[in-house]
């Protein structure tokens, strides 16, 4: 109950962020999402296959200085792995992700990025022969991890990018064990209103 209330209090207070800022003609406001390539990392991952999923999210884009910006996103995003081996085995977990991004734009429309990210725990679950088991308690709630990318953003505001998310903490309940999610993103992004210098 607590993870789902703090879940929706990120969400909102992302949501009235953005309405605030909309207020200044600078700040643009936009949506994202793509195609995840998940694996988790650590003990006993020799097993460990990517796994597809996807993220869906909004994002602010705030000017610093030039052509830097700061980028804070929220995404709802698939990660987990899959067994090698066993071709049924699947762990898919659920993230709320907060990116908290510094993004610098080239003038041919090529952009750099990097930063932070702060992961809530949405949900957790091994599929195996067609039986689905919820292991949420087995996982911390939060994830803490880092991200870079680049890709190309036209004028217009729409952007293609590929971003990779190293996790950073483990995300294992058992501190016993140490594992950690590893995200390869490819994404569509637009921002609207117009590029400003």
């Amino acid at each position: 109950m607590k993870k789902t209330f703090l879940t929706k209090t990120i969400f909102v207070a992302f949501l009235l962020a953005a309405v605030s800022f909309a207020s200044y003609a600078q700040i643009r406001i936009g949506v994202r999402a793509g195609a995840n390539l998940a694996r988790i990392s650590g003990d006993d991952d020799d097993d460990n296959a990517m796994k597809f999923g996807f993220h869906v999210g909004g994002m602010v884009h705030i000017p610093i200085q030039g052509r830097l910006c700061f980028q804070p996103e929220v995404l709802f995003s698939g990660k987990g792995t899959q067994s090698k081996e066993e071709s049924d085995y699947k762990l898919s977990l659920n993230y709320v992700d907060i990116p908290i991004l510094f993004n610098y734009r080239l003038e041919n429309g090529i952009y750099v990025e990097a930063g932070p990210t702060v992961g809530v725990l949405v949900s957790a679950k091994t599929k195996f022969d067609g039986d689905s088991e919820d292991v949420k308690d087995s996982f911390k709630a939060s994830d803490i991890g880092a991200a870079i990318g680049a890709g190309y953003r036209a004028d217009m505001g729409f952007s293609l990018g590929i971003r990779y998310q190293l996790g950073i903490s483990n995300i294992a309940d058992d501190d016993d064990f140490s594992l950690r999610n590893n995200v390869l993103m490819f994404t569509i992004g637009y921002l609207f209103g117009e590029e400003h210098e």
